[in-house]
């Protein structure tokens, strides 16, 4: 599945971009505050959520608790009204999501929305900020409100024609349908989201490869393995050729990919992705992470399969001692 960190990759790369070019609106960042409000000049926060963004694309913990902190700790000194409270705390709430914080992360985007609710109820706010608060109730398996939040953002870039904001909320619904065991309705919404991509942002776009994946995980979801296998290793290049080998969104395509190797049985293929993926992801995201868990019971079942029982055990305590997603 999408891991966090796909959606977010993004989302903090175009805000670092649409910051860069004094906040220009694009889909899946924090948008641009109105110019009939103009806002007293802070460099300091500027430089802060920056660096939060940045942090976030390159999956840098440690560093996006200090600057999401400092951009946070600054916003709060403003005025009551002003929108860049709520940019913090949507940016902040980007850096729990990635930790797998998700509760925390849901709170932030909460204190989001309400700020723009009541300050000027920007839509293109609003729908970005009702997309995050969905992905962050659908990590808590909060199906029906998260279904709610992307419908709200839906409806939005449907009225305001925002396709490539529209892609990408209709690739969280596509996903959230997978969750909810309707695999057959995923495939129809994904398709749609991976064909809008592709005109709007171009076949070998990050956007598209991460489309891609999502697509192609539907189809294993069914079976359909033949129309898989040529979407997640078409997801796997663009990733790799955007975002490096050992980047942990590049690591889920490997450990996707793996687990399909293992429901056909073909062991000797699953192994080594599955051994790479979780290579890549300890290095990034430490042992303990939760995106590890699903890699780790996988790669326990080749082994298991293969007569390895000691190895296969040892990595299903790991998996088992990872402590569920907060």
């Amino acid at each position: 599945m999408e891991t966090a960190r796909d959606r977010l990759f993004v989302a903090s790369l175009l805000a670092a971009l649409a910051l860069a070019s004094c906040r220009k609106p694009d889909a899946g960042a924090p948008p641009a505050p109105s110019s009939s409000s103009p806002l007293s000049p802070s460099p300091a926060f500027d430089a802060a959520s920056e660096a939060c963004r940045a942090a976030i694309a390159r999956a840098d913990d440690a560093e996006g608790e200090r600057a999401c902190g400092e951009a946070l700790a600054i916003a709060s000194t403003f005025g009551p009204d002003d929108r860049r409270r709520a940019y913090a705390d949507h940016d902040f709430g980007m850096h729990r999501e990635a930790e797998g914080r998700y509760a925390e992360a849901e709170a932030s985007y909460r204190r989001a929305l309400s700020v723009r609710e009541h300050v000027d109820g920007a839509e293109d706010d609003l729908a970005a900020f009702s997309t995050s608060l969905g992905a962050a109730l659908e990590r808590q398996g909060r199906y029906e409100e998260a279904l709610a939040q992307y419908e709200r953002a839906r409806t939005i870039y449907e009225r305001t024609r925002d396709e490539r904001a529209l892609a990408k909320v209709l690739n969280n619904i596509g996903n959230l349908y997978r969750a909810q065991r309707h695999p057959a309705q995923a495939v129809e919404v994904l398709r749609q989201a991976l064909a809008l991509k592709e005109r709007v942002s171009g076949a070998d776009a990050l956007d598209t490869g991460i489309s891609a994946m999502n697509l192609a995980v539907a189809l294993d979801d069914l079976e359909r393995y033949d129309e898989a296998e040529p979407l997640y290793y078409r997801a796997l290049a663009i990733k790799e050729a955007r975002l490096g080998k050992d980047h942990p969104s590049v690591a889920m395509t490997r450990s996707n990919l793996g687990a399909m190797k293992l429901g056909q049985r073909d062991y000797a293929a699953a192994e080594p992705l599955l051994r790479s993926a979780l290579a890549a992801q300890e290095k990034a995201l430490g042992p303990s992470h939760p995106d590890l868990r699903a890699t780790l019971d996988n790669l326990a079942r080749v082994l298991r399969a293969t007569s390895r029982a000691t190895e296969a055990t040892e990595l299903e305590a790991r998996a088992r001692a990872i402590p569920e997603a907060r």
